[in-house]
């Protein structure tokens, strides 16, 4: 398995990798321009946006291998932050009377 480190490297015309659907690749079919924005990183989601589902089999003999799954439970940012707000209510008539 490739680390996501390991693709993060690659983010330049001179060696660009992504990853679709869990898997890493080093070429595109439309030129280096084509890929390069989403060099070193998972391109997945822009990918499907443009391209049939068959297109894999054209960049089959560039597939790397798979990439491993990141660990999120350790992450220092939460992705989805939580603006929840605690909140207390007094009733300072009832307080006035003890």
């Amino acid at each position: 398995m490739i680390t996501q480190s390991e693709v993060s490297k690659h983010n330049s015309d001179k060696s660009c990798w992504v990853i679709l659907y869990g898997n890493v690749y080093n070429s595109h079919p439309g030129g280096a321009q084509a890929i390069l924005r989403f060099a070193g990183r998972d391109a997945t989601e822009d990918f499907d946006l443009i391209h049939p589902p068959e297109t894999l089999k054209d960049i089959e003999a560039t597939h790397l291998g798979p990439v491993e799954p990141q660990d999120d439970s350790y992450s220092a940012i939460d992705p989805e932050p939580s603006y929840e707000a605690s909140v207390i209510y007094v009733n300072f008539a009832e307080l006035e009377r003890d």
